[in-house]
């Protein structure tokens, strides 16, 4: 398997461990491979006492390989004398940062931290970073390894840092290793961009169909068990011949780079649940790029014979006010001169606004720009 594809796969874990925080623990098997790790955790640290947080009665740590005594001993002592986390001015939020940045590795052999805690565990170099902060606490995931392996490489920082926007949205989607929230004021945001997208679910799909992105209401349809499911990562249709219809009409969008609807039928209370599959690269809007996804899946509940709304496409696909409204009125059967009269303006500003909409939805043609806005799944919030 292939470095992509088995990153790919980790982050299927974690959009997996987003909706049961139990499969943390495959999540962190995997991590501790990839980085060639002798033992991985997962923990809230209270940078104001510079202990262990938890609440009573949560577990301390999620771990792998790793001696839960030990553990324990650093909750109740071995965190105040951990020298790696003196240096708060490079533990930042979205950081990747290896035990050698924190603190000179010479140094290290003489301090009560290596003696008495990394050296019987055979322990020397770590990887890690905060994944998630707010005000004095903070997630932190960690991988460790014994000396003779060598320290984390640039490489390793690299592959941690495309890692972490991912962990973060798996630790606000559960946020139950803390109970706390961790997640920003703001949580209807990611990057500046809207997740709501006036009442759709959200999913991004990797190029092998791995969910590496979902937004609150894609995490909601998951977790309810609405006609789809995840497996291994992959997203799926809880029917097995409704299922090859959604992998066959996935694999269309990404080769065809056209969008693909499909009725999936009824499933937990609903009638109908209508899903559109788009390719990623096609949207103007930046919602997904930096999380590099190639397939964004839309979903809604209930028959679809509504056309989407204004709103939605300026969310969905960067429009503006006047694009969007060009690109509906096109999509509800108007014509150019039509909508030029109707709404007082000269042709030419309206061909302006077509173009501008087929260039931020990536479509060649008007056709494709109408044939695109009718595949949206178009809702009303409630």
């Amino acid at each position: 398997m292939s470095q992509e594809a088995e990153y790919d796969k980790l982050v299927g874990l974690i959009y997996e461990a987003a909706l049961e925080p139990e499969r943390w623990q495959a999540v962190l098997l995997e991590f501790s491979d990839w980085f060639d790790a002798a033992g991985t955790t997962l923990w809230v640290h209270d940078f104001g006492s510079r202990g262990v947080h938890a609440e009573d009665g949560a577990e301390s740590f999620r771990f792998v390989r790793f001696d839960s005594d030990y553990l324990a001993s650093y909750a109740d002592h071995y965190t105040l004398t951990n020298v790696w986390v003196e240096n708060e001015r490079l533990l930042q939020e979205g950081v990747a940062v290896t035990s050698s940045m924190l603190f000179d590795d010479n140094l290290l052999l003489r301090t009560e931290y290596f003696g008495d805690w990394l050296r019987p565990q055979n322990l020397f170099y770590a990887i890690g970073g905060i994944v998630a902060r707010n005000g004095e606490l903070a997630v932190k995931l960690s991988a460790l390894r014994s000396k003779h392996k060598g320290p984390y490489s640039y490489d390793d920082l690299a592959w941690y840092a495309r890692l972490l926007p991912h962990l973060k949205r798996a630790c606000e989607l559960n946020q139950r290793l803390a109970g706390e929230r961790l997640a920003s004021e703001n949580r209807q945001t990611v990057n500046g961009t809207a997740q709501a997208v006036s009442g759709l679910c959200i999913l991004g799909l990797s190029a092998n169909g791995r969910l590496i992105y979902l937004n609150q209401r894609g995490e909601s349809w998951l977790r309810e068990g609405h006609c789809l499911t995840l497996h291994h990562g992959g997203l799926h249709a809880l029917d097995a011949d409704k299922d090859a219809v959604l992998q066959a009409a996935l694999r269309n969008a990404v080769s065809s780079r056209k969008p693909q609807h499909l009725n999936l039928g009824a499933g937990n209370g609903y009638a109908h649940c209508c899903l559109t599959a788009i390719p990623a690269p096609s949207l103007g809007n930046p919602l997904l790029h930096d999380q590099q996804v190639a397939l964004i899946v839309l979903i809604a509940a209930g028959p679809q014979h509504r056309v989407a709304t204004v709103r939605q496409l300026m969310e969905l696909f960067g429009l503006t006010a006047a694009e969007a409204r060009v690109a509906r009125a096109l999509a509800q059967g108007e014509d150019v001169d039509t909508y030029a009269n109707a709404e007082g303006l000269k042709k030419s500003t309206v061909r302006s606004h077509l173009k501008a909409a087929m260039e931020k939805t990536g479509t060649n043609s008007q056709r494709d720009l109408l044939r695109l806005v009718l595949s949206v799944p178009a809702v009303r919030d409630r």
